[in-house]
């Protein structure tokens, strides 16, 4: 928040370092006041260093501007980092779930009358799991 706050202020100060910058340069042209040789060096060399803040201010938001880039990639990566383990996540619960939902139906099944049937569901729900969890951990999805 505060890169945002001194770029905000860097962009308002350039304006007025390039508007001062020009109405230096309009004095030294010797077109509206007719100064000293010596008064004259001063006020080229304030031309100068004027330009100077205007590099430095124009590269000092440059800066701003990637460090908020790079961070605002880190965010994303972050950010997509946490989404793509919250999907493995679902992927994985959605499969017990769906199993078990086919038994919990009202219809005739196979092994629906086997006293183990509770055992074997278990079974398949944890093999067939544990499979989506290997291939997930191959893939590097954790």
């Amino acid at each position: 928040m505060r890169f945002v706050e001194l770029e905000g202020t860097l962009n308002d100060f350039r304006p007025a370092l390039v508007r001062t910058n020009n109405i230096l340069e309009s004095l030294t042209s010797g077109r509206h006041l007719t100064f000293r040789e010596n008064d004259r060096d001063l006020i080229e060399d304030i031309v100068l260093s004027n330009r100077q803040l205007i590099e430095q201010t124009d590269d000092s938001i440059r800066t701003i501007k990637n460090v908020r880039e790079a961070y605002t990639t880190i965010m994303t990566n972050n950010l997509n980092q946490v989404i793509k383990l919250l999907t493995s996540l679902t992927v994985i619960f959605t499969i017990p779930t769906m199993i078990a939902s086919l038994y919990g139906m009202n219809v005739s099944l196979p092994l629906g009358d086997h006293p183990l049937a509770f055992l074997f569901v278990i079974g398949i729900i944890a093999t067939v799991t544990g499979i989506t969890f290997y291939a997930f951990i191959q893939k590097d999805f954790f």
